[in-house]
């Protein structure tokens, strides 16, 4: 039996394990982490999504609705409307409410997920770190 293919697989898959720690290093490097929670920056894409259509629907709350409520199916369901998620996992909306509510070109419908903590004054800047970064 021939083992030089099976040696060549070996070297093949060294190298493309060594490749893909050598470009993880690099990353982490660089400051990127791996992560499963949303960032400033995903959460800023959906806002621009808003920005662009003043008549969108917003999807505001904490992980209830973030994980309840798919926005793609929803928008299919209304025809298309454009549907943002600005949920932020463990964090109350009311800074973003707020934020949405001063703003004049915003004309659109906000779906708010809370419940009765949520409206403590202790939770109402929740998001605001969402928005400053935005």
């Amino acid at each position: 039996m021939d083992r030089g293919w099976l040696k060549a697989w070996i070297v093949a898959l060294a190298v493309v394990a060594a490749l893909c720690a050598a470009y993880e290093g690099v990353l982490r490097a660089r400051g990127y982490v791996p992560s499963v929670q949303d960032d400033p920056d995903l959460w800023s894409i959906q806002y621009d999504r808003v920005r662009a259509d003043p008549h969108a629907v917003v999807l505001l709350g904490a992980s209830r609705i973030q994980f309840a409520v798919d926005p793609a199916l929803l928008s299919q369901l209304l025809g298309g409307r454009s549907v943002a998620m600005l949920a932020v996992n463990g964090n109350y909306p009311l800074a973003a409410l707020r934020a949405l509510a001063d703003d004049d070109k915003f004309a659109g419908l906000v779906i708010v997920g809370i419940d009765g903590r949520g409206l403590t004054k202790r939770h109402m800047e929740m998001q605001q770190p969402w928005i400053n970064h935005y």
